[in-house]
């Protein structure tokens, strides 16, 4: 095979606006520089050589088996695609899956739902989501939605009403006080406001020394900054000019 014809392969693989295989890139060639369809196999050959060597990045195949090549992974896409989700509002799986599927063309559905499951648990259990369960769904929260939610513009009362409508969004549907106590737009504003006293000197924070990652149940027990630091208490400053 021609390099030059492989390096035209490469740059459509680039350019493609979603993953592609040999077939479809012969498509796209100019007719003078179009390789024969018998060498399509051949052609996809060689672009596995080049996914391995990090060239570019396998997808799953298509309906037919057939290799499809993009120059973004399925990873970061899949990532991608739940981290703009969950900047929208908290999503169940179900959710999420609904919401990257899109992003991810040709992905069978049932990949994608596995692939998302295994990333919601591994970013939570990595702190950067935090999960309630409702019955028996799983509700995922990024801490960014959170900030965004509770932000530095709006008061406690806003981030109550703010939780209240995420958790039941419905007229007349309840959420318990316990979890309105835990839920990420409160407690990020009360964290918030807790570093602050320490920052100013009002206050003073000891620090979490325990394992990681906290247990879900135990979150709740624990003030975090901006920097995931984790305090379990808080002491009034000593005033100035007492020892």
């Amino acid at each position: 095979m021609n390099p030059e014809t492989i390096a035209l392969c490469l740059a459509l693989i680039t350019q493609a606006e979603k993953p592609i295989g040999a077939r479809e890139i012969r498509k796209r060639l100019d007719k003078p520089r179009r390789f024969p369809l018998s060498q399509a196999p051949e052609v996809e050959g060689l672009l596995l050589e080049k996914a391995r060597a990090g060239e570019v990045h396998e997808w799953p195949p298509d309906s037919r088996g057939r290799a499809r090549f993009w120059n973004r992974a399925l990873p970061q896409c899949l990532r991608d695609a739940v981290e703009a989700a969950l900047l929208e509002k908290p999503c169940t799986l179900p959710q999420a899956v609904a919401k990257a599927k899109p992003r991810l063309p040709g992905v069978a559905a049932a990949l994608v739902k596995s692939e998302a499951a295994r990333l919601l648990q591994s970013l939570h259990s990595q702190g950067i989501l935090h999960c309630e369960v409702f019955g028996r769904q799983a509700q995922y929260f990024s801490r960014e939605w959170a900030r965004k939610v509770s932000g530095s513009e709006e008061n406690l009362e806003q981030a109550i009403a703010a939780a209240v409508r995420q958790l039941e969004p419905g007229a007349g549907n309840y959420v318990a006080v316990y979890k309105l106590r835990t839920a990420p737009p409160v407690k990020a504003q009360f964290d918030r406001a807790l570093i602050a006293l320490a920052d100013r000197g009002q206050l003073i924070l000891t620090d979490y020394d325990g394992p990681r990652p906290v247990p879900e149940e135990r979150a709740a027990d624990f003030a975090e900054d901006a920097e995931g630091r984790l305090y379990v208490g808080a002491a009034r400053a000593a005033e100035h000019g007492i020892g």
